[in-house]
């Protein structure tokens, strides 16, 4: 797994592969635990690697994804219900056939994220894009 942080947009972006991504779904249904990433070898100008992803649940709150440059960090915390909601939508993403990703970003009215949460883009194991098809 890879996760990178935009300092000028403040967007997370992660990558990993399916087993990986399935795994991070567990850790949010579950509500808890934590899981180390690859740091960046070479990350892009104005990008910082995140080398460690936690999860926590947290009663009644929505779901809030935080970055933290400084301890190389993704927590991801809320309540177990809403957990449950971004874990189905990682499963979705780590299960497609094809390439693509997932934007996470909080709007007025989300139905699980909280204001503040950091934007967030999972990617599917196959890259970001869909393949081309004829018809």
């Amino acid at each position: 797994m890879e996760i990178l942080f935009s300092e000028s947009t403040g967007e997370i972006d992660l990558s990993a592969d399916r087993a990986t991504l399935s795994h991070l779904a567990d850790l949010l249904a579950r509500g808890s635990g934590s899981m180390s990433a690859d740091p960046a070898p070479n990350p892009p100008l104005g990008q910082t690697p995140l080398t460690h992803l936690s999860v926590q649940s947290v009663d009644g709150e929505p779901v809030v994804v935080v970055a933290d440059t400084e301890s190389h960090s993704l927590s991801i915390a809320g309540d177990s219900a809403f957990l449950k909601i971004f874990a189905d939508n990682v499963q979705a993403i780590a299960e497609i056939d094809d390439g693509g990703h997932l934007h996470i970003d909080f709007y007025p009215d989300h139905p699980y994220l909280g204001e503040g949460s950091a934007p967030l883009v999972v990617n599917s194991p196959h890259g970001e894009t869909p393949k081309a098809r004829t018809l």
